[in-house]
């Protein structure tokens, strides 16, 4: 699975792209966070529940 994650203000127009985006990648899917420009940092639980499912599995031992 391939993740794109949109961080900050983002807006329709900005929002509609980066969907457009993700539809053309197979298995990718679109996640939105608001936060700022460290979205790991402001809100490390909803970055892991997007990113965590599209890694590999067992390379999240250390988390």
């Amino acid at each position: 699975m391939t993740d794109s994650i949109a961080v900050g203000q983002v807006s329709d127009d900005r929002q509609a792209l980066l969907a457009a985006a993700a539809a053309r990648m197979p298995n990718a899917r679109l996640v939105t966070i608001t936060a700022g420009h460290y979205v790991h940092r402001d809100q490390p639980a909803r970055f892991l529940e997007a990113v965590v499912p599209s890694l590999p599995q067992g390379s999240t031992t250390s988390l």
